[in-house]
């Protein structure tokens, strides 16, 4: 092993170290695919340039959305503006809430509503960089107490993407203090 690594130091060729020993022939064979990639033949072989991986990156307006202190029976709604910031394009598969209290309606870049599943493999729509959209956050108060909070998830039909959260939260007052001549 010695002698390959002082070969491999001179910059020789797998099949220049081949011919400097016989024995290494074979040795040579099985192993050349190791070889050009291994320490010992540091500079023999020029590695093959690899392409910056491109993906896409969403930016929530707000990135929570807070309904502050509400209360109980309200029905609130909120845009949140989403843009992709990155070099590709997001495909998205579904927007999906924590809550049946909660629920989304997707607004695209060209303004038509768009569904909140899709209903095959097809993604619903693709943010392109640079390109916006909006979702409708809207929360149901009812049979609420206290600090509620809750999510939605957008979900990007490729995998190895980024699914993104935004949170949103509510305080619920009761009225029944009010009624009482209590106050706030």
């Amino acid at each position: 092993m010695r002698r390959i690594e002082s070969l491999a130091q001179k910059n020789l060729t797998p099949e220049a170290l081949s011919m400097a020993n016989p024995m290494l022939s074979a040795l040579t064979f099985l192993a050349a695919p190791f070889l050009l990639f291994s320490p010992l033949t540091a500079g023999l072989a020029e590695p093959l340039p690899v392409a910056a991986a491109q993906s896409p990156i969403l930016v929530a307006e707000p990135a929570n959305v807070d309904f502050g202190d509400v209360f109980q029976g309200e029905r609130l709604s909120q845009e949140v503006l989403i843009t992709n910031t990155g070099d590709a394009g997001f495909p998205l598969a579904s927007i999906q809430t924590s809550c049946g209290c909660t629920a989304a309606r997707i607004m695209g870049p060209d303004g038509a509503e768009y569904p909140t599943r899709s209903p095959g493999l097809d993604p619903i729509l693709i943010l392109e960089p640079e390109q916006s959209m909006t979702v409708v956050v809207e929360f149901d108060t009812a049979g609420k107490s206290g600090d509620v909070k809750q999510s939605m998830k957008l979900h990007p039909a490729d995998p190895t993407f980024p699914i993104l959260e935004v949170g949103t939260s509510a305080k619920m007052l009761s009225i029944v203090p009010l009624l009482n001549g209590g106050g706030l």
